[in-house]
């Protein structure tokens, strides 16, 4: 089964609203969420991202990662993936509005 773990510049489940609409968007699969692998409010640190992003990477629980909350964790996945070779596939959404 698929192991979705999240990223998070920002508050995720602290913002619940977040949490809700992600889970709600798997629909019948909010069971594939991996809701204690979250990486939350990890800030805009290269150096946070890069270790939140390893750790997603190492948890044999997680097949995908979503980044959510800006470019800066797209960017150290992308980032992760190239560097290592053997990143897990990763989607980043972004916005204001849930």
């Amino acid at each position: 089964m698929p192991g979705i773990a999240v990223i998070s510049t920002i508050a995720f489940r602290t913002n619940a609203p977040w949490e809700a609409a992600f889970t709600g968007g798997l629909g019948v699969h909010a069971g594939w969420y991996v809701s204690g692998a979250l990486q939350e409010s990890v800030g805009f640190s290269q150096g946070s991202l890069t270790t939140a992003v390893s750790n997603l990477n190492a948890n044999g629980s997680v097949t995908h990662i979503v980044t959510v909350g800006g470019v800066a964790a797209a960017r150290a996945a992308w980032s992760y993936g190239n560097q290592h070779g053997q990143a897990k596939p990763f989607l980043s959404c972004r916005g204001n509005h849930v």
